[in-house]
């Protein structure tokens, strides 16, 4: 919701909003809520909309709604952009205020019309382990995934539906619950060849919790791996051998290493 304009910066905001949103499970995202409301989320959900919370929360069935009185050129055309060639589950709501006589009125409308949005394709759900290691067979890429899975040592392993199907990692810190890689096992996010192996992380995120510099982690990944994509502060790389694979993951290892030595200590 803004109260001027709605720059283009603002839609960036709120694909990064969607996308942190979409990588969490309905637990994760109970567990972050109770931590900011400080209750349990069933009462506080109770207690503002008088109803029962669902008892399934799916992260990734949700929209992108930006609020404003009036919206740029830039911001518009990203909009329609995203709804028309994509499906995105975007639009923009505009409010204006207007007085006849004595009567009050509230216009709204909207950017995208809801009639024509085409219908967003239904995500193919992959949840297991099994799932995950069959595609990995059929794209020829479970070596480099099983070396890449030794992460699961380090960080919070969970398998996903995200891109047709992923390994998911993530650390809960004192700060919260952080995204920090994913394995991209089904290829679909960057149409990747058969035999090479897709891997995304959060250099922000992975800075945080390893305690290292962001520069020095994008830095090593930028001169140590084919960088292919950087979209919302992830680094996509692509390993084509084990060897590769195998210094990606002793990589992270070092970074995470000072950081789980002090968890020992505290612990």
């Amino acid at each position: 919701m803004k109260r001027d304009s709605t720059p283009r910066k603002a839609v960036a905001q709120s694909l990064d909003y969607a996308s942190w949103l979409d990588a969490l499970s309905g637990e994760q995202f109970k567990e972050l809520a109770e931590i900011s409301l400080k209750k349990s989320l069933k009462d506080a959900f109770s207690e503002l909309f008088q109803d029962e919370l669902p008892e399934e929360i799916d992260c990734q069935k949700h929209r992108i709604l930006l609020v404003a009185p009036k919206l740029d050129a830039a911001a518009e055309r990203i909009i329609n952009y995203l709804a028309d060639r994509y499906s995105v589950r975007i639009n923009a709501v505009f409010f204006k205020y207007a007085k006849l006589g004595s009567e009050e009125i509230l216009v709204r409308s909207m950017l995208v019309s809801e009639k024509v949005r085409a219908p967003r394709k239904p995500r193919q759900e992959v949840t297991t382990a099994p799932d995950l290691e069959r595609i990995a067979a059929e794209r020829n890429v479970a070596d480099l995934v099983n070396i890449c899975r030794k992460m699961s040592g380090v960080w919070d392993e969970v398998p996903s539906g995200y891109f047709a199907g992923s390994w998911r990692y993530s650390l809960t810190t004192e700060a919260g619950w952080r995204s920090l890689l994913r394995i991209d096992v089904s290829g679909a996010s960057m149409n990747t060849p058969t035999g090479k192996l897709d891997v995304w992380l959060k250099c922000k995120n992975v800075a945080q919790v390893t305690s290292t510099d962001e520069a020095v982690v994008r830095s090593a990944l930028k001169a140590g791996y084919s960088v292919l994509a950087e979209k919302y502060g992830n680094y996509c790389v692509r390993l084509q051998t084990k060897a590769e694979a195998e210094k990606f993951v002793q990589q992270l290892k070092e970074w995470a290493s000072p950081a789980l030595q002090n968890q020992v200590a505290t612990e």
